[in-house]
């Protein structure tokens, strides 16, 4: 698995990739993973400056040492106050809602940052929920 976790303004892709502030790369810490690193890194510096190019964001370059990978959408909400979707991909529309909601605080948050969730049924279920772009009566 290869991990890119660089976002592009929608309007401003083609600009953004051409000329990055910076690229992300990791991967998984086995020898194959190390290769697709090495392969995206040189890759990128066909047109990147190396020295924008960051490898291995999850090592030990990372500034926040708390920083925990969860196995599941539930036991990373667990204890949260809110849980922010800020990508359309279809694995975060079918979540056990139900099962996210009982292990958070109270008040529990969404923001839905592509306003792809079912509001109403996550209401229904006790979140708070905020759809970004679209009035609470929407």
């Amino acid at each position: 698995m290869l991990s890119n976790p660089e976002f592009l303004a929608e309007g401003t892709a083609v600009v953004d990739l051409e000329n990055p502030d910076r690229i992300l790369v990791g991967g998984e810490r086995t020898p194959g993973g190390e290769k697709a690193v090495a392969t995206l890194v040189d890759i990128y510096a066909r047109w990147v400056p190396r020295e924008k190019i960051r490898r291995d964001v999850l090592g030990p370059e990372r500034s926040d040492p708390r920083l925990v990978i969860a196995e599941t959408a539930a036991k990373a909400a667990a204890g949260a106050h809110a849980l922010a979707v800020l990508t359309e991909w279809d694995e975060f529309r079918s979540l056990d809602f139900a099962k996210i909601h009982t292990g958070m605080h109270k008040p529990a948050f969404v923001f839905d940052g592509r306003n792809i969730l079912p509001r109403a049924a996550l209401e229904s279920l006790g979140f708070k929920v905020f759809a970004i772009g679209k009035p609470r009566d929407a």
